[in-house]
């Protein structure tokens, strides 16, 4: 879901800067708690990490993320 939502195309772009959970899922056009829980999951993995209460940063995972042919992947599994 969080490839489908391009969640790591925008903390990536963020270029290290923190962005809460509220303003990620309205970038993502989801709900909050929805976000909140998919990053749990994304940041228990290290997919991305947490800067804050409910705010989050892109890792060196993240910026994996974003490669086309990982992205592609990453989308069919």
């Amino acid at each position: 879901m969080a490839v489908d939502l391009r969640i790591f195309h925008i903390l990536v772009e963020r270029a290290g800067t923190p962005i809460s959970s509220a303003d990620l899922a309205a970038q993502c056009d989801a709900e909050e708690v929805l976000v909140v829980r998919i990053m749990r999951v994304v940041t228990g993995a290290g997919y991305a990490a947490e800067a804050g209460e409910r705010e989050y940063v892109a890792t060196r995972m993240s910026h994996a993320m974003v490669v086309k042919h990982i992205e592609a992947f990453a989308g069919h599994v």
